[in-house]
């Protein structure tokens, strides 16, 4: 299949766990919050919550590797 509108590509290379941390942290930071929320990240962060969720195991395992506080909302 030679037709062009077949042809996968790739939208950008995957995210590194670097990566993820630094996000999570940026929301802490626009937020003036040592706590991120699921919801917070949600609504501020590049990242679907869930994938960094998944990434590091937890929501509450991701905000420690970021060297957040685990919180409520």
């Amino acid at each position: 299949m030679n037709d062009p509108k077949f042809q996968l590509e790739r939208a950008r290379a995957p995210v590194s766990d670097e990566e993820l941390i630094s996000d999570v942290r940026r929301v802490a930071e626009l937020a003036g919050t040592n706590a991120v929320s699921f919801r917070l990240y949600s609504a501020s962060g590049n990242y679907h919550p869930s994938t960094v969720a998944l990434r590091f195991g937890t929501w509450n395992k991701a905000l420690i590797a970021a060297g957040l506080t685990i919180g409520s909302e």
